[in-house]
C-alpha cells in the first residue's frame, strides 16, 4: 500500500486501521474523521558546516534556529525533500534552497564545503575532512 492510499481506505471503510509513515498524506492530529496516534517519534539531526554558529552546541537545537541558512534539499520527486519542507513549515519558515542533492556523499560534501545545511532522520556517513 502506498501511504497516500491510507486515508482513502479508512474513509471508504475498506480498512479499520492504517499504519503509515508520517508524510504529506498523514491526516492532521485533529482530523474530524480519524483518530491519529504517533507510534514512534524519531529524532532528526541537523547537519551544519564546521564553524556554523550551531555546530558548537551540545544541547538540543530547534529547527527554527536554522531558518536563515541555505538548505540542501532533495529533488522535487524525493520524499525527504517534502519531509524537510513540511517540518520547516510546521515551525514557521520555508527553507531557502541552496542546492539539491539526495546522495549522502553529495550532501555531506556540500555541507562540509559550507554550501548549506540539511536535516535527516539518521546521519549516515561522516562529513569529509576539509
Amino acid at each position: 500500500m502506498e501511504p497516500s492510499q491510507g486515508p482513502r481506505l479508512l474513509a471508504g471503510r475498506q480498512a479499520d486501521i492504517v499504519i503509515m509513515p508520517a508524510g504529506p498524506h498523514t491526516p492532521p492530529d485533529d482530523h474530524p474523521r480519524f483518530s491519529v496516534r504517533r507510534l514512534v517519534t524519531e529524532p532528526v539531526d541537523l547537519i551544519v558546516p564546521r564553524g556554523h554558529p550551531l555546530s558548537a552546541r551540545e544541547d538540543e537545537v530547534l529547527l527554527s534556529e536554522a531558518k536563515e541558512d541555505l538548505w540542501i534539499l532533495g529533488s522535487p520527486w524525493q520524499g525527504s525533500r517534502q519531509e524537510i519542507l513540511e517540518q520547516c513549515s510546521k515551525v514557521g519558515f520555508t527553507p531557502s534552497e541552496g542546492h539539491h542533492a539526495q546522495d549522502w556523499t553529495a550532501v555531506s560534501t556540500l555541507v562540509a564545503s559550507g554550501l548549506g545545511s540539511r536535516c535527516c532522520r539518521e546521519w549516515r556517513p561522516p562529513i569529509p575532512a576539509s
